[in-house]
Parts: structure tokens; C-alpha cells; sequence
């Protein structure tokens, strides 16, 4: 009953958040409670009892962070940095959930095509002072895909991967086209994603 709540106070959010964006409206009160409800969703169950929980805990708490700065163009450096230190904590609750190097090996070679392709896109149309931190951004994000294509349970390799293509979805609104779709598109992946994610708390 308490998962179904947080999962329709999140999707619920994210309806009004989009309303929001296409009326451009305030959307502060929108983001902070679909985050609430990814937040209550790992919370569910109580305190983490494992390292993998307390590091997805970790992840989405800065996740949230990440959320709130984002709401305004000039928190976009510090919500960078904010989502780059959750996906290094999901990496870690990955990693310590066991290691499949059948699944590491050929997902890290298709991740690095991909990264090399979206640098191409994105680097020209990136202003000189953010190059740096967006690709070190993107290396960090590819990594998290990468060792969550090892972890031993499917929930968390879903949820990265959701996270992973809402990220796209930013980055093509930040620098190459802004527009509704890229919020369409973009929003309910990352909160799903992040639902994901937070299911596996335990």
C-alpha cells in the first residue's frame, strides 16, 4: 500500500511537473515532491540494512539535491556535480551487490562507443567553462551503466539505464535544442529510473 502511495505521489508530481514546464510555470514545489516520492520509496522498509542500500540511500538523497538545483539555470554546475556524486555512490551500491564480468565486458565496450558519440554531439555546442565538468559528468555516468550492467540484480540495471537515457534527454535541452519534448521524454524516465532504484533499498 505505502510503495503504491509514494509511486502515485511521484507520478502525480511529475504530471503537474510537466504541466508546469509547458506553461512555464513555477515548478520548485513540483520537483521537490516527486523527489519526496522516490525518497519515501526507499524509505518504505526503514533504514537500509546493507552497504548496497545505505550507498543507493546515499544516491538518491543526492539525486534529490541534484533535482532542486537544476530548477534554475544557474544551479545547473552545482546539479552537476550533485547527480555526478550520486552515480558514483549507485556504482558502488552496484559493485557490491556482486560482479558479472560476462555482462561488464560487452556493455563497457557498447558504453564507450556511446560516449565517444554523444562527446561528438554535445562538446561543440557546450560553452568552454563547462566542457570539463560535462565530460567528466559523462564518464562518470557511463561507469555507473557499466557496473550496473554487472550487479547481480536486474532492478538496479533498469533503473541506471532509465537514468542514463533521461540524461540524454538534459543534455539535448541544455545544448542542442530546448523544448517541452525533452521534459516529456526526459522526465518520466528519470523518475521511474529513480523508483527503480529505490525499490532495491533494503
Amino acid at each position: 500500500m505505502l510503495v503504491a502511495a509514494s509511486t502515485i505521489l511521484t507520478a502525480l508530481a511529475v504530471a503537474a511537473l510537466l504541466i508546469a514546464e509547458k506553461t512555464d510555470r513555477p515548478k520548485l514545489v513540483w520537483k521537490t515532491l516527486a523527489s519526496l516520492g522516490f525518497m519515501w520509496a526507499a524509505l518504505i522498509g526503514g533504514v537500509p540494512g546493507t552497504a548496497p542500500g545505505w550507498l543507493l540511500l546515499g544516491g538518491l538523497a543526492l539525486s534529490m539535491v541534484g533535482d532542486v538545483a537544476l530548477v534554475s539555470e544557474r544551479g545547473f554546475l552545482a546539479g552537476l556535480v550533485a547527480f555526478a556524486g550520486a552515480h558514483l555512490f549507485y556504482s558502488g551500491a552496484f559493485l557490491s551487490t556482486g560482479t558479472r564480468w560476462v555482462s561488464i565486458i560487452p556493455t563497457a565496450l557498447i558504453a564507450t562507443i556511446a560516449f565517444v558519440a554523444v562527446k561528438r554531439w554535445l562538446i561543440g555546442r557546450v560553452p568552454p567553462k563547462l566542457r570539463g565538468p560535462v565530460v567528466a559528468y559523462m564518464a562518470i555516468i557511463t561507469l555507473m551503466l557499466v557496473t550496473a550492467a554487472g550487479s547481480t540484480r536486474l532492478v538496479l540495471y533498469a533503473g541506471a539505464a532509465l537514468f542514463y537515457l533521461s540524461d540524454l534527454a538534459v543534455a539535448r535541452n541544455r545544448f542542442i535544442a530546448a523544448g517541452f519534448e525533452n521534459k516529456l521524454i526526459g522526465l518520466p524516465l528519470y523518475y521511474a529510473g529513480q523508483l527503480l532504484l529505490a525499490s532495491a533499498v533494503t
